[in-house]
C-alpha cells in the first residue's frame, strides 16, 4: 500500500512539476509582451502621431509672396519638426529597428535640409522682387522725361523724330519685362532692345538732335543701365524667375521627403503589428500546452486513492490552476473583459497579477489599433471589420460619409490646436448622437464616417443624416468665438451597393461630391447607379480628352450675332465642339469642367482661339465683310495662361486684325481676381482686343467694378431674355441691365433671343445686339457664307427699323 502511495505520489508531483514550468514560461512570454512590446508599440504610436502631425502642416504656404505668411508656415514646420526629433530620439535603444530609424533620420534630414534651402530661395525671391520693383520706378522717371522731351520737340527733324520713336520703343520694352515669366521671354526682350538701343546712340551724334540737348543722352545712358549690367532690369528679372523655380524644385523634394518619411512609418508600424500576432499566437499555443498538461495531471490525481492527498492536491491547487488555465485561453482568444482571481500570496497569486496587467495592456493595445488618436473614434481598421462582419453575415445598413465644409477656414484661421479641440468636440456630439450598435470613425482630417446597420430606407437614412447633422452644425464656442461648420453626407447601402467595405466608403465619397456640386438636398445625397455611371463617363471622358486635342476630334460652330437695330449680321460667337470617333458628339457641359480640372483647358483653349482667328480671316479672304468672333476664355485659361501671349500669337499666326476679335469672360472671374485680372486686361486692350463679360447678371452683379476696366461689351444671360414677358420681373431686370451699361459706355448683346417678341422688347430698350435661335443655330464654318447669302430672303419676320 505505502509502494502504491508512494508511485502515485511520484506520478502527481512530477506532472505538477512539468505543468508548473509549462505556466512559468506563459508567465514569461506575457511579462515579454507587457514589458517590451507594448511599451514599443506605444512609443512607435507616438512616432506615428508625430509624423502624422508635421506631415499634416500643408508647405504650400512656404511659395507665398507674403513674408510674414512664410516665416509663421516655417515655425509651425519647425515646432513639428522637433516634436518629431524628440519622438525618434526615444528609439535609440531599439537596435533591431535601426533599419527603418536610420531611413527615417534621413528623411528627416532631407526634409530639414529641403526645407533651409526653400525658405533662403524664397527670402532671396523676395528680396529680388522689392528690388526690381524699386528700380521699375525709374522707368516712369523716363517716361515722363521721354514725354517733356517729345512736347518740346514739335516741328523736329526726322532724325530727332527717329529718335523720339526709338525711345518709346524701348521705354515699352522695360515696362514688359516686369510681365514676363519666363528667362527665355526675357532675354529674348533684351535682344529686342538691343539694336533699338545701338540705333539711339548712332543718332546722338547726328545735327537733327541738337535740339533735345543733353537730355537725349542721358535717355541713352540710364536705359542703358536699365537694360544691361547685374543692377538692370533684365538681370534682377532673371534672378528672380530662377530663384523662384529653384523654390518649387525644393518645394517638390520637401513633399517627396515628406511622403517617404510617412512610407517608412507606416511600414514600421505593419512590421510591429506583425510581431505583436505572432507573440500573441506563441502564448496561446504555449497555453494549449500547458491545458494538456492539466489533463495528465487531473488524471494522475484520480488515480490517487488517498482522500487526504487528492482534496489538498487536486480540490486546492489544481482547481485554481485549472480556473487560471481557462482564464488565459479566454484572454488569449480575445475576451479581454474576463475576471481574474488576484487573490493569494504565492506563485499562482503572482501569475493571476501578472495575467491581469497582461490583460489590461492588450486591451490597450487593442483600443489603439481600432480607434483614432485623436477624437477616440473608431479608425479605417474598426469600420472595415464592423462592415465585412455585417456583410458576411447576411446583414443590411448604410455608411454615412460625412465632410465638413468650413473646417479647413477654421484651421487656417485659427491653427491646428483648435482645429484639433474643434474635431473632438465633434467627435464627443456624433458619440452621444448614433444609436447602439453605430459605429462612428474618423478615417482622414475632416471625414467622419458612420456604419449604421438595419438603415436601408431612404426617408429614414435621411432622417438618421439629418439627425447627426443637427448636432454637428451647432454652433462651437472657443476662446468667446463663435465658429460654425456644414456638415455634408454621402450614403453607400450594403449590400446593394457594394459588398466590401473600401468599396462602400468610395461610393458613398462619389455620392457626397456628387451632392455637393448639386446640393439640392440639405443634408445627405445617396449613391444612385446614375452616379456610377456619371462618374465612369467623365473618367473616361478625361482619358480620351488628352488624345482627342491631339486627334483633332474638335470643330467649332459659329452662331450669327445681330444689329438689332439694322438686322445687319456683324459677328459671330466661336462654339467648340467634340465629335468622338465610337461615342459621337459630346455635350461642352461634359468635357470642359474635365478639361478644367485636369489643366487641359490650356492647350484646348489655345487652340479654339486660333482657330476662330483663322476661320475669321479666312471668310475675310473670301470677300465676306469682316466679322467679329466672339470666343469663350474659360476663368482657369484666363487665370493661369498667358492671354496676351496667347491672343498676340493667334492674331499673328492668322493675320487677322485684333479689331476683329473679341474674348468673353464671365464675371465671377472679375469679382475674385480683380488685381490681376485688371492687368492682364488691360495688357489685351492695349493690343486692340474687345472684351466682353459673359452671362452679366448670373453671379454677384456689380457694374461698379467695370468703370475700372477696359470692357467694351455686357452680354445678358439668356435666363432673362428667355422669359421676358410685358411688365415681369425678367424684362426689369433686362431694361436696367441696357440702361445702366449705356450710361458708362458699354455694348449690350443680348443671348438666348427665341421668339418674334424678344426682338420687339429689346429695339424698345435700345439694346444693340442680339443672338439666338431665332436668329440662327450654331452653325459649321463652310455653312456660314450661304446663311449670310439667304439671310434678308430667310428672316422677313425680322423688322429693320433703319436701313
Amino acid at each position: 500500500m505505502w509502494a502504491t502511495f508512494g508511485a502515485i505520489a511520484l506520478v502527481v508531483v512530477g506532472a505538477t512539476l512539468v505543468s508548473w514550468s509549462s505556466y512559468r514560461e506563459t508567465d514569461r512570454s506575457m511579462s515579454r509582451i507587457v514589458n517590451r512590446t507594448l511599451p514599443l508599440m506605444s512609443r512607435l504610436s507616438d512616432l506615428a502621431r508625430m509624423s502624422q502631425r508635421m506631415l499634416a502642416l500643408t508647405p504650400t504656404a512656404l511659395i507665398a509672396d507674403d513674408v510674414a505668411a512664410i516665416e509663421r508656415s516655417a515655425a509651425s514646420f519647425g515646432i513639428a519638426q522637433a516634436q518629431f526629433a524628440d519622438a525618434l530620439t526615444q528609439m535609440n535603444g531599439e537596435t533591431a529597428l535601426q533599419g527603418e530609424l536610420g531611413e527615417m533620420r534621413a528623411a528627416a534630414a532631407r526634409i530639414d535640409a529641403d526645407l533651409a534651402l526653400l525658405l533662403s530661395a524664397q527670402r532671396q525671391r523676395i528680396r529680388l522682387a522689392a528690388s526690381f520693383a524699386a528700380i521699375s520706378d525709374q522707368v516712369d522717371v523716363l517716361h515722363q522725361e521721354y514725354r517733356l522731351m517729345a512736347d518740346s520737340a514739335e516741328g523736329a527733324r526726322p532724325k530727332a523724330r527717329q529718335f523720339l520713336l526709338l525711345t518709346n520703343r524701348s521705354l515699352v520694352g522695360l515696362s514688359e519685362i516686369g510681365r514676363t515669366d519666363s528667362i527665355d521671354g526675357v532675354e529674348a526682350l533684351s535682344s529686342r532692345l538691343r539694336p533699338t538701343l545701338e540705333s539711339m546712340r548712332a543718332l546722338l551724334a547726328h545735327p537733327d538732335l541738337k535740339p533735345l540737348g543733353q537730355g537725349a543722352v542721358r535717355i541713352v545712358a540710364r536705359t542703358e543701365n536699365l537694360t544691361y549690367g547685374e543692377s538692370s532690369l533684365t538681370a534682377l528679372r532673371e534672378r528672380e524667375l530662377t530663384t523662384r523655380a529653384l523654390a518649387e524644385i525644393r518645394l517638390a523634394s520637401l513633399s517627396r521627403a515628406s511622403a517617404d518619411l510617412e512610407a517608412t512609418v507606416s511600414r514600421l508600424l505593419e512590421r510591429m503589428a506583425a510581431q505583436t500576432v505572432a507573440e500573441r499566437e506563441q502564448t496561446a499555443d504555449s497555453l494549449d500546452r500547458s491545458q494538456s498538461l492539466l489533463l495528465v495531471l487531473g488524471l494522475g490525481c484520480a488515480l490517487g486513492s488517498l482522500g487526504v492527498a487528492f482534496f489538498y492536491l487536486g480540490h486546492g491547487l489544481l482547481d485554481r490552476l485549472a480556473r487560471l488555465g481557462a482564464t488565459m485561453r479566454r484572454i488569449a482568444g480575445g475576451d479581454l473583459d474576463s475576471e481574474i482571481d488576484t487573490g493569494g500570496r504565492d506563485e499562482l497569486g503572482d501569475m493571476a497579477r501578472d495575467l491581469a496587467v497582461f490583460r489590461d495592456a492588450m486591451a490597450k493595445n487593442t483600443h489603439i489599433a481600432s480607434h483614432d488618436m485623436l477624437t477616440g473614434l473608431g479608425n479605417r481598421a474598426m469600420l472595415d471589420t464592423h462592415v465585412t462582419r455585417r456583410i458576411a453575415a447576411g446583414g443590411s445598413g448604410a455608411v454615412l460619409f460625412f465632410s465638413l465644409d468650413g473646417f479647413r477656414d477654421i484651421t487656417e484661421t485659427f491653427g491646428f490646436d483648435t482645429g484639433d479641440a474643434v474635431l473632438r468636440l465633434l467627435a464627443e456630439r456624433l458619440k452621444t448622437t448614433v444609436r447602439p450598435g453605430d459605429v462612428a470613425a474618423r478615417i482622414g482630417q475632416d471625414r467622419f464616417v458612420v456604419a449604421a446597420p438595419e438603415l436601408t430606407v431612404e426617408a429614414d437614412i435621411e432622417a438618421f443624416a439629418a439627425r447627426l447633422a443637427a448636432a454637428l452644425r451647432k454652433p462651437l464656442r472657443f476662446e468667446d468665438l463663435d465658429l460654425e461648420i456644414d456638415p455634408f453626407a454621402g450614403v453607400a447601402r450594403y449590400p446593394e451597393d457594394g459588398a466590401e467595405s473600401e468599396i462602400l466608403l468610395h461610393r458613398a465619397d462619389m455620392a457626397l461630391r456628387a451632392g455637393l456640386d448639386d446640393r439640392t438636398r440639405r443634408e445627405a445625397a445617396l449613391y444612385t447607379a446614375e452616379i456610377g455611371e456619371n462618374a465612369e463617363k467623365r473618367r473616361d471622358i478625361r482619358t480620351d480628352l488628352k488624345l482627342a486635342i491631339e486627334r483633332g476630334d474638335f470643330v467649332l460652330h459659329y452662331q450669327p450675332k445681330m444689329r438689332i437695330r439694322t438686322g445687319r449680321i456683324e459677328g459671330v460667337e466661336a462654339l467648340v465642339r467634340w465629335n468622338h470617333p465610337q461615342k459621337g458628339a459630346i455635350s461642352p457641359a461634359d468635357f470642359i469642367p474635365l478639361a478644367e480640372s485636369s489643366g487641359l483647358i490650356l492647350p484646348l483653349g489655345r487652340w479654339i482661339l486660333r482657330e476662330a482667328c483663322r476661320q475669321a480671316r479666312a471668310w475675310v479672304d473670301m470677300g465676306l465683310e469682316p466679322m467679329r468672333v466672339a470666343v469663350n476664355i474659360s476663368p482657369v485659361q484666363f487665370l493661369r495662361d498667358d492671354m496676351a501671349e496667347a491672343a498676340r500669337d493667334a492674331l499673328f499666326e492668322t493675320g487677322l486684325d485684333p479689331e476683329l476679335l473679341e474674348l468673353e469672360i464671365t464675371e465671377g472671374v472679375l469679382l475674385h481676381h480683380e488685381d490681376n485680372v485688371a492687368a492682364r486686361m488691360r495688357a489685351l486692350r492695349d493690343m486692340g482686343v474687345r472684351l466682353s463679360i459673359d452671362d452679366f447678371g448670373t453671379g454677384y452683379s456689380s457694374l461698379s467694378y467695370l468703370k475700372k476696366l477696359p470692357v467694351n461689351t455686357l452680354k445678358i444671360d439668356q435666363s432673362f431674355v428667355r422669359g421676358i414677358e410685358a411688365d415681369n420681373d425678367d424684362a426689369r431686370i433686362c431694361t436696367a441691365i441696357i440702361g445702366l451699361a449705356h450710361d458708362i459706355g458699354l455694348e449690350v448683346v443680348a443671348e438666348g433671343i427665341e421668339w418674334q417678341s424678344h426682338i420687339d422688347f429689346l429695339q424698345n430698350q435700345a439694346c444693340d445686339v442680339g443672338q439666338g435661335y431665332f436668329i440662327s443655330r450654331p452653325l459649321p464654318a463652310e455653312a456660314f457664307p450661304a446663311f449670310l447669302e439667304t439671310w434678308k430672303a430667310e428672316r422677313l419676320a425680322l423688322r429693320e427699323v433703319a436701313s
